[in-house]
């Protein structure tokens, strides 16, 4: 724990500290959202059943959606992973739509596609299957442990 020799040198040490937090929160801000993004990307193709805290766990495929899968896959129009029973995974564009923002304080995961939106809350034909929510609760603990890291080291003078 660092000590001062007078309440003087811990003011200097603060001014110093408020300067700096900025510039941590917002590394930390970065590597969240990388964090989420990553996550939410690797959903795509996998049933979500598990830690997924209050959402609904993923329907299965109906027939008719893998018949559409295989004839993707047969016409050479499916994403290089995709199978008959990949759910959100045809063509991928809609995981490589996933894009984040950062800011000081602040990050955001998602994508400009509507049909993000479908797929994230469900319509009344598409259950849902959220990718963005799932992989925000997942990571929620480690967005929180790297702000308070971010604010730990530069308070001690470590960053």
């Amino acid at each position: 724990m660092k000590t001062y020799k007078s309440f003087g040198a811990f003011a200097r040490a603060m001014e110093r500290a408020i300067t700096e937090l900025e510039p941590a929160y917002a590394a930390a801000m970065e590597t969240g959202a990388l964090l989420v993004a990553t996550e939410a990307r690797a959903e795509f193709g996998h049933y979500q059943r598990e830690d997924m805290g209050p959402l609904e766990p993923w329907a299965e495929l109906k027939d008719e959606t893998k018949q559409q899968h295989i004839q993707a896959i047969v016409d050479g129009e499916a994403a290089e992973d995709a199978g008959p029973n990949t759910p959100l995974l045809v063509k991928g564009g809609l995981r490589d739509s996933i894009e984040h923002e950062f800011g000081p304080r602040e990050f955001v995961v998602g994508s400009e596609s509507e049909i993000m939106v479908w797929q994230e809350q469900g319509t009344p034909t598409i259950p849902p299957r959220p990718v963005l929510s799932t992989a925000m609760y997942r990571n929620t603990d480690n967005v929180v442990n790297l702000v308070g890291q971010a604010v730990e080291d530069t308070l001690a003078g470590k960053k």
